[in-house]
């Protein structure tokens, strides 16, 4: 083989290997800028109630569809906290992604009443909550927000479903506006005491992200315990409370 042929093949070959080469890489490359674009933008959180009235006993389903730059986002921690009018007995239902950014979880209520719910929703970089309401039967509706002159910001406390003496957890307040946008820079502190005690324990805390406060905390008795989130913001003339009974085993 002459000189010339070698050189021919030499550069077919480096030909090939630099197109294999960039066609390999490159969806490689649009698939990072996809992954980019998806990861920008607000993070938007919608709330409905399947049915929003509905019998007693009747199953309901909460469903969230949660949105960034005009996508679904399906990796978020989504949680639904669910109670009925002025009471302090919340429950928490994790719930689960069925596609492109809908999230949903059921229960059913025996009793009638109105009832208001709050979606969590937790991303890497980011937590935002939404709320809503639902009917059960026909007792008439109850206000759910503690509420000092016109302030409608909305507090939360925030405990695992299982609390254990002398095992440290996170003692966690969420405190949004009327707008459902996290509430920052507020004071904010936990009131603790045991069922039947005087002696009340108060805790400051505080905020990671936004609107997010919290403080590790462990229960050094078993009992029945009152924990109370108290909320300040001076300049908007703020000062709240909201209360939850929890066992502790």
């Amino acid at each position: 083989m002459n000189k010339k042929m070698k050189l021919l093949i030499s550069s077919i070959c480096v030909v090939a290997t630099v197109s294999l080469i960039s066609g390999c890489g490159g969806p490689k490359t649009t698939e990072n800028q996809n992954k980019q674009t998806q990861a920008t933008g607000e993070l938007s959180v919608s709330f409905l109630a399947n049915p929003d009235k509905s019998n007693t006993g009747d199953p309901v389903t909460f469903q969230a569809n949660v949105k960034q730059g005009g996508n679904g986002v399906t990796n978020a921690k989504v949680e639904f906290e669910v109670w009925k009018g002025t009471s302090t007995d919340h429950k928490q239902y994790p719930a689960k992604h069925i596609s492109n950014g809908d999230y949903t979880a059921s229960d059913s209520f025996k009793e009638a009443g109105a009832y208001n719910v709050v979606v969590h929703v937790y991303t890497d970089k980011d937590h935002k909550m939404a709320e809503g309401t639902f009917q059960v039967g026909d007792q008439k509706a109850e206000g759910h927000s503690h509420q000092h002159g016109d302030q409608k910001d909305r507090l939360h406390i925030m405990l695992p479903d299982s609390l254990e003496k002398g095992k440290s957890f996170s003692l966690m307040g969420h405190v949004m506006d009327a707008k459902g946008k996290p509430l920052t820079g507020a004071n904010v502190k936990f009131e603790i005491w045991k069922e039947g005690d005087k002696k009340h324990q108060f805790i400051d805390v505080s905020e990671g992200k936004a609107g997010e406060y919290t403080k590790d905390y462990s229960f050094a008795e078993s009992g029945k315990y009152h924990v109370q989130l108290h909320v300040e913001k001076p300049s908007i003339k703020l000062h709240e409370h909201v209360e939850k009974t929890v066992s502790v085993k």
